[in-house]
C-alpha cells in the first residue's frame, strides 16, 4: 500500500515502486516459512524493522520528485501537505482508490495462500497487486499479458530444463537471466514468459519433478484473476458513486 500511494501519482516512479513491494513481501513470505501461528506476531514485529528498511529507497526517491516539483516562493511545509488535500475530483482520490483497490487484493490473496497452505504464496500475492494498474481497461490487458507469459513460459522452461545439464552453473545462470528480465526487456508480455521459463528452468534443475512448474502457472493465474476482479470491483463501485453524485 505504501509503495502504490508514493508512486501512483507518476509512472516515473511505479518500478521503484515495485521493487520495494516485491523485497518486502518476498521477505515476509521468507520470514514467516515454517513458524507456528501463534509465533507469527512475535516473527512480524521482528522483520518489521527490515521492512520497513526496504521502503525507505522509494520514500526518499518520491520526497525529492516531490520537493522538485515545488512552486517557486510556496513554503517547502505547504508543498508537502498539499498530498493530504483532496477535492472531489482530484487526482489523490483516484489514487486512493488504488491504495484500497492494491489493499483488498493483496489481502484476498494472502488469505488464500494462508487457507490452501499453498507453496511460494508470494508469486499469487504479487500477481494479484501487479495486476491492480490503475484501470479496468489496463487491468485485463495487464491479467491477459500474465497468463500468456506463464503459460508459453512454464511450458517452454520445463522443456529447456529437461534438455540441459543439471549443473551448479546452469542455475547461476538462470537464476542471473531472471533478474535481468527486470531491466532488459522491454515487452511485458516477452520479459514476464521469460520469467516464468527461468523460474520453471530452476524447478527442473533443482531435481524435483516437471509437474512442479505448473506450480508458478496456477499461482500466476489465480492471483492475476484476484486482481482483476478486485479491480472491476473497485471500479463499478467507483462508477456508481459518479452516478450517485450527479444531480
Amino acid at each position: 500500500m505504501g509503495s502504490v500511494l508514493v508512486t501512483a501519482g507518476g509512472s516515473a516512479l511505479r518500478s521503484l515502486g515495485n521493487f520495494t513491494f516485491i523485497p518486502a513481501l518476498y521477505l515476509a513470505c521468507e520470514s514467516g516459512e515454517g513458524v507456528a501461528r501463534q509465533a507469527l506476531i512475535t516473527r512480524s514485529v521482528e522483520v518489521l524493522p527490515f521492512l520497513l528498511i526496504a521502503a525507505l529507497p522509494i520514500l526518499l526517491v518520491a520526497s525529492v520528485e516531490h520537493f522538485r516539483s515545488r512552486e517557486t516562493g510556496q513554503p517547502t511545509l505547504a508543498h508537502f501537505a498539499k498530498w493530504t488535500r483532496l477535492s472531489p475530483n482530484s487526482e489523490r482520490n483516484a489514487c486512493i482508490e488504488l491504495v484500497i483497490t492494491v489493499a483488498l487484493a493483496v489481502a484476498c490473496a494472502a488469505a488464500l495462500v494462508e487457507w490452501r497452505h499453498v507453496d511460494h504464496g508470494q508469486w499469487m500475492i504479487w500477481s494479484a497487486a501487479s495486476v491492480v494498474t490503475g484501470n479496468a481497461a489496463s487491468a485485463r490487458q495487464k491479467f491477459r499479458s500474465r497468463l500468456t507469459g506463464a503459460v508459453v513460459g512454464v511450458s517452454f522452461g520445463v522443456v529447456v530444463g529437461l534438455m540441459i545439464p543439471h549443473a551448479l552453473f546452469m542455475r547461476v545462470l538462470v537464476v542471473f537471466a531472471a533478474m535481468l528480465t527486470l531491466i532488459c526487456i522491454r515487452p511485458y508480455t516477452l520479459a514476464f514468459g521469460v520469467r516464468c521459463a527461468c523460474a520453471a528452468i530452476a524447478f527442473v534443475l533443482a531435481g524435483k519433478p516437471w509437474i512442479f512448474g505448473g506450480e508458478r502457472l496456477l499461482n500466476v493465474a489465480v492471483g492475476s484473476a484476484i486482481g482483476l476482479l478486485c479491480v472491476l470491483t473497485a471500479s463499478a463501485i467507483a462508477a456508481d458513486g459518479q452516478r450517485a453524485r450527479r444531480p
